[in-house]
């Protein structure tokens, strides 16, 4: 009988074989998931355990690959993770993510095998990167009008009008520090409702507590603000008991931490329905993290339950919680709607917080009292996605996600050419470049220069067009072009097939969150696969 320590044998593969079957993953995985790229690329349909879903969101793909020989799974997973982490990032730009990791893959592999030192390659390429990333930043273009938010929209929703038209609206409606949740609807349409609410970056303690959702919701909460680390079973234990005569309502506990037995008693309680509740962290570091909570407690009409100041845990009083008419928790952010009656209660703690700042002096104390003014004044919007069917919601849901990421991230830091044309103007910048360094680092930068091309033919094969014709019609537009502004800016249009300013007319521009997250990540795991040696299944 084999000891209970004792683990199963592992298969190591070294060399060439382990990186040919590396690439071999990730490639299959690139192949299914550019086919989602551009207004004219194809739908990826799929078997699931909750059904079939046909869809041309990318990400939604990407969760779902998974292949059957273990090595070739390992290139499929790195990629797959470096394209989710993109999308998480930046809301967008996962098809994107992996149409330059395997183009600088499958050079890549090539050059090694040919005998190049693979970690100074990987150095060419980083250094390469940041080359292209601060050209990507001084090409940038600000945003902030309904046209081109829409139009960020429309490439991003495959050109959807009513999903650009509502979400465009949102986010102009909501601003910069506002909020956008997605909601299952019970038309056939899309229905935007403006709301006031307030959004932190921090989600639930601990995933359990969400119910394998991805963000839940829960309407009209107790809600317990205690600016306290909950350790010990009777922190909470008086809580839950209070709480337990509401049993119409979550337990929404709103503090700095919950750890130990804490934790273990409110998941147990949870986990067994005998009081349904969630734990979040406020955000925030220090006494700041004070100050969010009072502005929380503000918020929910709630008490700030604090130890110091006479307040009792083991004897846990009902007047001390407070409400919220809807919350959202997710695993990395929440989102509170405010009841009616705590108003005037916001409107008092707004004006106090503006005199402070009138009379604060450091600017980093200046930033986080505007910070704070603006979560109490937050713009609030939701957006109900109705369908035809179940699955219909669902993908149309997942591309309204990718959308309202991508038109965020264009009104944080404004837009760059689409389609493709800032990587292939950056190409050609980053080859003069490239020319004053020699041996393996002027690979890995030229491994990048054909590598940043790719995405605009990748765009054009979707369309069913030579991607080198069209490289040649984007340089002749230019050569014949005298501003230099408009020169970065000329590119091709998918749609009409036009060689045109992109930022004239009818728009094609990408955010440039998205446009730098994916580059970035791409360099990042395509040089991990190519200085891998060794891989262990």
């Amino acid at each position: 009988m084999q000891g209970k320590n004792q683990r199963n044998p592992r298969d190591i593969f070294f060399g060439l074989d382990n990186r040919e079957r590396l690439l071999k993953g990730a490639l299959i995985f690139s192949k299914t998931i550019t086919r989602t790229m551009g207004p004219r690329s194809g739908i990826v349909i799929m078997d699931r355990m909750a059904g079939m879903l046909a869809t041309k969101d990318g990400v939604t793909v990407a969760r779902e690959l998974t292949l059957k020989d273990p090595v070739e799974n390992m290139g499929c997973s790195v990629l797959k993770e470096a394209c989710i982490n993109v999308n998480d990032e930046a809301g967008d730009g996962t098809t994107t993510t992996a149409c330059l990791s395997t183009a600088i893959l499958k050079e890549g592999h090539s050059l090694v095998v040919a005998g190049f030192e693979p970690m100074e390659m990987v150095k060419g390429l980083n250094q390469g990167a940041e080359f292209v990333r601060e050209y990507l930043y001084s090409i940038s273009a600000d945003v902030d009008n309904k046209k081109s938010l829409k139009r960020v929209a429309m490439i991003s929703s495959n050109h959807d009008k009513e999903i650009a038209d509502t979400i465009s609206e949102a986010c102009l409606a909501v601003g910069k520090n506002g909020t956008v949740v997605i909601e299952d609807g019970q038309g056939l349409g899309l229905e935007l409702d403006l709301k006031d609410g307030m959004e932190i970056d921090r989600g639930a303690v601990s995933r359990h507590f969400l119910d394998q959702q991805i963000t839940k919701e829960i309407q009209n909460p107790l809600v317990a603000v205690i600016p306290k680390v909950l350790t010990s079973t009777s922190d909470v234990v008086s809580m839950l008991e209070v709480s337990s005569q509401w049993p119409d309502n979550d337990l929404l506990v709103i503090c700095m931490g919950i750890e130990g037995e804490a934790l273990k008693t409110m998941l147990v309680n949870h986990t067994k329905a005998i009081v349904k509740s969630c734990g979040v962290k406020a955000h925030g570091f220090g006494h700041r993290q004070r100050d969010y909570l009072e502005d929380i407690a503000v918020f929910g009409g709630a008490d700030v339950i604090d130890t110091t100041m006479g307040y009792d845990l083991s004897d846990f009083q009902a007047e001390w919680f407070g409400t919220f008419k809807k919350a959202y928790v997710g695993e990395k952010k929440s989102v509170f709607m405010p009841i009616e009656e705590v108003s005037d209660s916001l409107q008092d703690r707004v004006i106090a917080l503006k005199s402070e700042l009138s009379q604060c002096k450091h600017e980093y104390d200046r930033d986080k009292l505007q910070e704070r003014i603006a979560k109490l004044q937050g713009g609030f919007a939701i957006v109900r996605v109705g369908g035809h069917s179940e699955q219909g919601i669902k993908e149309r849901r997942a591309r309204i996600e990718d959308t309202l990421g991508a038109v965020q991230s264009a009104l944080r830091e404004g837009v760059v050419p689409g389609g493709g044309t800032a990587y292939y103007s950056a190409s050609a910048l980053l080859n003069d470049y490239a020319q004053q360094f020699e041996g393996p680092r002027k690979q890995g930068m030229i491994l990048l220069v054909r590598a940043l091309q790719a995405p605009l033919f990748q765009l054009a094969k979707n369309s069913e067009t030579v991607g080198e014709v069209v490289a040649l019609r984007i340089n002749q537009a230019r050569d014949l072009e005298e501003d230099e502004d408009v020169r970065d800016w000329i590119g091709w249009d998918a749609i009409t097939n036009e060689v045109r300013d992109l930022a004239s007319g009818k728009m094609v521009i990408d955010p440039l969150t998205v446009s730098v997250s994916a580059l970035m990540n791409s360099v990042s795991v395509s040089g991990l696969l190519l200085t891998c040696e060794a891989s262990i299944v």
